[in-house]
């Protein structure tokens, strides 16, 4: 190329040019500068922990850690994959980068399936946690005594709502629902049948609004009043007969 110096050249006077490091990975797959949003070149790695690039446009060099341009499923296959006693289901994706935080990101199909959609392309400050399979379900909410209940597979969100001494008066069965150990949350009112929660997760039993809780309490004044009235009824008519 006319009027550029050779690679060689670039890397030898690396110190003299101003460092840059934001990127961003295009749809082609490509490492492009965000100041242009042009392509930029790699010229080399050191120790393989650092990886030279330049912006021909920009005139710069970027520097990035070879983990930046990993994914998720190398990063996974570099840590040895997952141990038997590994739960995914779990996993969380955190990544602080632009204040995001958790991503709802699928890491068992990565791990396991080789799920693209999932496979992030991973940034500075990016953090995983894969826990141990949990034994317990949580219950919490207006339940008699919320606690933590051993899982028994095939157990649905009833079972452990009743170990955990089940609903109350101002349980709203109608909204129950449970957090997947992911962090997704599923309402229970969605199936026809009673779903099973799974080991780790999270039922959540709230109560009903006030105005439903006044509606009931209206309710059974009403009933109260119908039948003491009723009573009244039959008790004068006896007096009258006798």
């Amino acid at each position: 190329m006319a009027g550029v110096a050779s690679p060689r050249a670039f890397v030898a006077t690396r110190q003299a040019m101003p460092p840059v490091s934001t990127v961003y990975r295009a749809l082609d797959g490509g490492i492009h500068h965000a100041r242009c949003s042009r392509r930029i070149e790699f010229m080399g790695g050191r120790a393989g922990l650092e990886l030279d690039f330049y912006c021909f446009t920009c005139c710069e060099h970027v520097t990035l850690n070879s983990y930046v341009l990993s994914r998720l499923s190398s990063l996974l296959s570099r840590a040895g994959g997952l141990k038997p006693s590994a739960y995914p289901r779990a996993a969380t994706f955190t990544r602080s980068k632009g204040d995001a935080g958790r991503l709802a990101v699928d890491i068992e199909s990565v791990a396991r399936k080789h799920n693209h959609r999932h496979d992030l392309a991973l940034e500075d400050g990016d953090a995983i946690d894969i826990p141990r399979e949990p034994k317990t379900v949580k219950v919490t909410g207006e339940v008699g005594s919320p606690a933590s209940v051993l899982y028994e597979g095939g157990r649905s969100i009833g079972y452990y709502v009743d170990q955990a001494g089940g609903y109350t008066e101002k349980s709203d069965r109608g909204r129950v629902r449970f957090v997947l150990p992911n962090g997704k949350v599923k309402s229970a009112r969605k199936f026809w049948f009673d779903p099973e929660p799974g080991p780790g997760a999270v039922v959540v039993v709230p109560v009903k609004p006030p105005s439903e809780n006044k509606e009931t309490l209206k309710g059974i004044a009403t009933i109260v009043g119908i039948v003491t009235g009723a009573a009244t009824t039959i008790f004068l008519a006896h007096e009258a007969t006798k």
